[in-house]
């Protein structure tokens, strides 16, 4: 009698072909969707954990406010580039035009002093520098 492994190997490849089309897919790195997504996930994240994050929102910042207990990515919609002031001025010859940028909008649920959960929402403009290869990521206020 054959053995399990045997009998299915004429699945091995089909399954793999679609694992790897999926996989790339979701590519994180460049300027995609995908990647301004998982770029502002990873901020928030590092925010959560009590790191320093450029998602640290204006208005935590200004009442001092724990970091948040969760987060939800309601929407990331292409939007006009929005590349910061320090940027520019470390990086003099940045491409301003046609470049990928994203809105990024999420629900972040914070708690308050009195124990009661506080849901803010907040969009961030994320943008690529070519140059730098990385994302810009900024709160719009």
């Amino acid at each position: 009698m054959q053995s399990s492994f045997k009998r299915h190997t004429h699945l091995v490849f089909p399954v793999l072909t679609l694992c790897l089309l999926v996989g790339c897919s979701t590519d994180s790195t460049g300027p995609t969707k995908a990647a301004a997504q998982a770029k502002a996930e990873a901020k928030m994240d590092k925010w959560m954990s009590g790191q320093k994050s450029k998602t640290t929102t204006f208005e935590a910042r200004s009442r001092a406010l724990e970091p948040p207990i969760s987060y939800k990515v309601r929407s990331v919609v292409p939007t006009e580039p929005d590349i910061p002031i320090d940027v520019l001025a470390e990086h003099p010859g940045v491409k301003q035009d046609g470049i990928p940028a994203f809105q990024v909008v999420v629900d972040i649920d914070f708690r308050s002093q009195d124990k009661t959960e506080i849901t803010e929402v907040v969009r961030y403009n994320l943008t690529w520098v070519e140059e730098i290869g990385e994302w810009t990521v900024e709160e719009e206020l």
